[in-house]
């Protein structure tokens, strides 16, 4: 059995779809399956008839895209052009994950979203009609409706998490934590840990504040922890710290990128994790999903704006997913408990080969 992944990165770490993708096909070589991996790179350098002659090269029996329509077209402008779709048909098995969708579909968008939008799904429309693909998959129950809506069936597989659970036996809090205070021991902290992008939300001060409060009143220090690659961290955390009267200010630190160990044993310190991925469609976002696999419950910043037509969906992991302002959350003496470390890895990898009705070794 012969599989073509295309994503948009093939580096480990530089993007969240393309670290799904490449850890999905580690599982798939370790069942027995050839796998070829392309990178679709940025639409600037992509080349349609690159990707035909890769293709054609490797003769596989299921073409699998994880599709982001940033990557696969100048604006997310997808269209006909952007893949030799009506060419893929009949000839492979092919299977299209929608990571994203359009945007400027929620209420109250932008007219230039909304216009930027409707081009992108006019397009998506057009690319799946020439596709025609035997399997679409989506990660939410948002973009799986909004998908629907637009004609295009689909079912739900749900995302793992970016990094596997590795129990090295090394704190990586000891000397940070003591640095920051003299003296100090882990129990005397509270680790608030976001992974990766750092989105633009108006909840993130409020729910610092009300963090910090609560660690006040239990005695505790709140470190809030960036993990991992993220370049505006430093920024944010210098603007939010700014926020705070000195008294009582947080502790703020961005560790940089991490390899897959280290990171495993940051997020297994932490105590809570916060997301600024909004509830709605926190399912797509395999960070958040890290968390909850090593059992740390995670904090969401805002519910997210809704979508004429499409009513709220509970996320798949929830109750591990807490939304900031829940009355679930104010009732708590402090925060919500961590669960055993549960990976779902191989539980996406089975359903991703019984949908394709593909069998390894």
């Amino acid at each position: 059995m012969n599989l073509f992944i295309a994503a948009d990165s093939d580096q480990a770490g530089s993007s969240g779809v393309g670290d799904f993708a490449l850890l999905l096909a580690d599982s798939l070589r370790n069942r027995g399956i050839n796998v070829t991996f392309v990178a679709i790179g940025s639409p600037d350098s992509f080349s349609p008839l690159s990707f035909v002659e890769r293709l054609h090269h490797a003769q596989p029996d299921w073409v699998s895209l994880h599709f982001v329509p940033y990557a696969y077209a100048h604006r997310g402008l997808v269209g006909k052009w952007t893949l030799p779709w009506k060419d893929l048909r009949g000839r492979i098995g092919t299977h299209i994950l929608f990571h994203e969708v359009w945007i400027g579909a929620y209420r109250g968008a932008p007219w230039r979203q909304r216009a930027t939008g409707l081009i992108q799904r006019l397009g998506i429309q057009q690319a799946m009609h020439e596709l025609r693909p035997d399997v679409v998959h989506c990660t939410n129950s948002l973009y799986s409706a909004m998908l629907h809506r637009a004609g295009i069936p689909n079912s739900i597989l749900p995302l793992f998490g970016s990094v596997p659970i590795i129990r090295n036996g090394i704190d990586p809090y000891y000397n940070l934590l003591s640095g920051l205070v003299a003296g100090s021991k882990k129990t005397d902290w509270v680790v608030a840990a976001m992974f990766g992008t750092i989105h633009p939300t108006k909840k993130l001060q409020a729910a610092l504040r009300w963090l910090n409060a609560r660690c006040y009143s239990h005695a505790k220090h709140l470190l809030i922890l960036s993990l991992g690659n993220c370049p505006s961290a430093v920024s944010t955390f210098e603007a939010l710290s700014a926020q705070f009267c000195e008294l009582s200010i947080p502790f703020f630190h961005a560790t940089g990128r991490l390899d897959v160990t280290s990171l495993s044993s940051w997020i297994l310190g932490a105590d809570c994790g916060l997301a600024t991925t909004p509830l709605n469609i926190i399912d797509k976002s395999s960070s958040a999903v890290a968390f909850v696999e090593h059992g740390v419950p995670v904090i969401v910043m805002d519910s997210g704006a809704a979508i004429a037509g499409i009513p709220f969906q509970q996320p798949d992991l929830a109750p591990q997913f807490w939304l900031f302002g829940d009355n679930r959350l104010e009732d708590m003496d402090f925060l919500p408990p961590r669960f055993c470390p549960l990976p779902r890895r191989e539980f996406v990898v089975n359903q991703f080969l019984d949908d394709l009705n593909i069998h390894g070794h």
